[in-house]
């Protein structure tokens, strides 16, 4: 029923975000969201710039709509004029803060389960075989690393279906839609969360992902 909640950012920054609910409701896999389900693309990238995060326009077939995404910084009366059928994405890396793991696969799961620490911040994607939902873990980028993209890594010789958005990346972020028809959701929204105990993602975790300081 709020019109407005109050939201920490990744530096315990207090943002106010209007037209998202403090109250989540339950949704398919488990996953609960607020009403952010119920915005637009282009309002929920509002909330999202409010949380200091760089949000940009896709596709339902995740491509950025514009060049030069990666260094864009869209004011919010420029958001405002997105077409409605643009979907909505973040930056990832340095640019929002934030690394993203994506787990494709039961097998992706189970390493990440092994190897990652246990983030708060989740956000569901399409269904995959089986019925699998498919997930993004978030983390925040640890200072003095800058983790690159790379798709399906390899362990133990094999690929496995996890990608990694990190620097000059990109995901798709709730309530977008999937090119299935599918919505996106989060599990709890980030602005339900102190953003400030999420985890650092460790590059050294992560096998065949390129590091570096900086």
């Amino acid at each position: 029923m709020s019109s407005s909640i109050t939201a920490k950012g990744p530096n315990n920054n207090v943002n106010h975000v209007k037209g998202a609910s403090q109250t989540p409701s339950s949704s398919a896999q488990g996953a609960s969201t607020g009403s952010i389900q119920d915005l637009t693309p282009r309002a929920a990238a509002q909330c999202y710039k409010k949380l200091g995060w760089k949000p940009i326009p896709v596709g339902t077939n995740k491509v950025p709509m514009v060049k030069g995404w990666t260094t864009k910084e869209y004011t919010e009366d420029e958001i405002k004029q997105w077409p409605p059928a643009w979907q909505v994405g973040i930056v990832t890396g340095s640019a929002s803060g934030f690394d993203v793991v994506d787990l494709d696969s039961a097998e992706a799961v189970a390493f990440a389960d092994e190897f990652l620490e246990v983030t708060p911040l989740v956000s569901y994607t399409s269904l995959g075989p089986d019925n699998f939902r498919r997930k993004h873990l978030w983390f925040r980028r640890k200072p003095g690393s800058m983790i690159r993209n790379r798709c399906k890594i390899k362990v133990d010789g094999e690929k496995i279906a996890l990608d990694v958005r990190g620097e000059h990346g990109c995901v798709v972020v709730p309530p977008s839609l999937h090119a299935s028809g599918m919505q996106y959701e989060w599990a709890t929204p980030p602005w339900e969360l102190d953003l400030s105990t999420v985890p650092y993602l460790d590059p050294e975790s992560l096998p065949m992902v390129n590091h570096e300081g900086g």
